[in-house]
């Protein structure tokens, strides 16, 4: 009688084949619908976004709407010389607002034209507006991604990589000088340096995953530069316009691919 088999079946078939041919098999054979997650995902993304814009529209006019009630009150209240007087206050006050705006720090600016590039370092990064994260801000663009037959923990280590995050804030910034505060010779250091992270995050990407993970990161770059803008400057959400979202993914994927977008 022939002796019994008591290997486990999954340390058999790691024995007879490779991870990679077992993982594909399972794809092709089993896949596990994950679209309705993600697109719910995506959707949830959506709405926070929305009810974070209506929040500081309510709250921008009931803050006017206080202001203008509280003007009222004091012009009924005041005869002819008092008014004279608080218009003459008035004026002064409006010219120490000038002087104090004037001096305003432009890292807190919630306004793409107010803005101002901190300026290029050779050594270390331009911080981006209002205190984002670089990780952070990836991480949200890859939650409504799908990633289909290729080891998601891997690929987010890639997208996270210091060589990622730094393509995506030297990115920034260039598009930044480059539709609002065009400075060539800012634009071409930044440049120089996306061209040496790039080559660090390509060297660094193991081949079995090289290709499909620059087949998608074009598209996932232009998400994570287009999301920093609306989180950076949420008052100026109108100028970040359609154009200016196929612009800049053209930009990419010249940049990554050699040709613009193919829709």
């Amino acid at each position: 009688m022939p002796e019994m088999d008591t290997q486990p079946l999954v340390a058999k078939l790691k024995k007879d084949y490779a991870l990679e041919t077992i993982t594909q098999f399972l794809h092709d054979n089993a896949p596990i619908p994950t679209k309705s997650i993600s697109d719910l995902e995506k959707r949830m993304d959506e709405c926070k976004m929305r009810v974070r814009e209506h929040a500081e529209v309510v709250i921008y006019l009931k803050s006017k709407e206080s202001e203008i009630d509280d003007q009222e009150g004091v012009f009924k209240e005041q005869d002819a010389e008092s008014t004279s007087n608080l218009q003459r206050k008035k004026k002064k006050k409006k010219k120490k607002v000038k002087i104090a705006a004037d001096a305003i720090d432009h890292s807190s600016s919630k306004r793409v034209e107010n803005y101002k590039f901190p300026g290029f370092k050779p050594k270390k990064l331009t911080k981006l507006p209002n205190h984002l994260e670089a990780a952070q801000l990836w991480d949200s663009v890859l939650k409504v991604q799908t990633f289909k037959g290729v080891d998601t923990k891997i690929l987010k280590k890639l997208f996270i990589s210091e060589a990622s995050l730094a393509i995506l804030q030297d990115c920034f910034w260039w598009w930044f000088l480059h539709k609002f505060k065009p400075n060539q010779a800012e634009q071409d250091h930044l440049f120089d340096r996306i061209s040496d992270s790039f080559v660090a995050l390509l060297l660094s990407t193991p081949n079995f995953i090289k290709d499909p993970f620059f087949q998608m990161y074009p598209d996932c770059l232009s998400q994570a530069i287009y999301v920093t803008f609306c989180e950076a400057f949420p008052e100026s959400r109108l100028c970040f316009t359609d154009e200016f979202k196929e612009e800049l993914m053209d930009l990419v994927f010249q940049w990554i691919r050699g040709t613009t977008i193919c829709l």
